[in-house]
């Protein structure tokens, strides 16, 4: 609250892919929801995308709840703005790799 509209939220959401930390085994991304957030942005032909959902008018559709895997790719319904001002959509995700070994 302090930050007020200097403080900008985002979250992230792949549609399939690979997630994981460098150094750590990588997993696939499940699947999310085929009424997702996720599968409007992939049908659309988006492949990677910012959303800006802070901009969005105050009756706009994208404000009612939808389904969309933003923590832990864990399906949930919200209406998105309230916890979020902006998207990233990357529908291949791939797991976080090193460029080269690390310095000793």
């Amino acid at each position: 609250r302090q930050l007020g509209k200097e403080m900008y939220a985002m979250m992230f959401l792949p549609r399939a892919g690979g997630t994981g930390m460098w150094g750590y085994e990588p997993r696939d991304v499940r699947a999310p929801p085929k009424d997702g957030l996720e599968a409007l942005l992939h049908d659309a032909g988006v492949t990677t995308g910012f959303l800006d959902l802070r901009r969005l008018p105050i009756d706009h559709w994208l404000g009612r709840p939808q389904v969309a895997s933003p923590i832990a790719h864990q399906p949930m319904r919200t209406a998105w703005p309230e916890s979020f001002d902006g998207v990233i959509y990357i529908d291949q995700m791939v797991p976080s790799t090193a460029v080269s070994e690390p310095r000793p």
